[in-house]
């Protein structure tokens, strides 16, 4: 019994561990669907097609998200320094899906709740790319 109850407490470990490493859902499917149209218009010339980098840093992968990179910390730079040449000239709303693209990208699941202006950049989640 001590044996039975020992492989399910275990089991119950593994299980919470596995779901904490799971990066949690911030955004919905929509904004990110919106946010890839305009990343495109907007962030593809420097940051290319697929976030890999160009003119400007890669936005998604390992060297993205370097250890203490939170979505907030993110989505201030994004929200206040981009675009490189017009800088804070995009709507909350662009914002908003321009984040959810990225979040999408680097692995993090789509959710019920879209992400808020107000919420994205106050927020103290860890960013951690899931992406290779």
């Amino acid at each position: 019994m001590l044996r039975i109850a020992g492989l399910s407490f275990a089991a119950s470990m593994f299980a919470a561990a596995a779901q904490a490493a799971s990066p949690p859902a911030l955004y919905t499917a929509a904004q990110a669907t919106a946010g890839a149209a305009v990343y495109t218009q907007s962030c593809a010339m420097c940051h290319g097609a697929n976030l890999a980098g160009g003119a400007a840093p890669a936005l998604v992968g390992s060297g993205f998200t370097p250890a203490g990179t939170t979505i907030g910390s993110v989505f201030t730079v994004l929200s206040q320094q981009m675009p490189a040449s017009v800088p804070g000239s995009l709507t909350h709303t662009q914002y908003e899906d321009i984040m959810a693209y990225v979040l999408q990208k680097n692995g993090y699941p789509a959710g019920s709740t879209a992400i808020s202006y107000d919420k994205a950049t106050s927020d103290t989640t860890p960013l951690v790319s899931q992406a290779k």
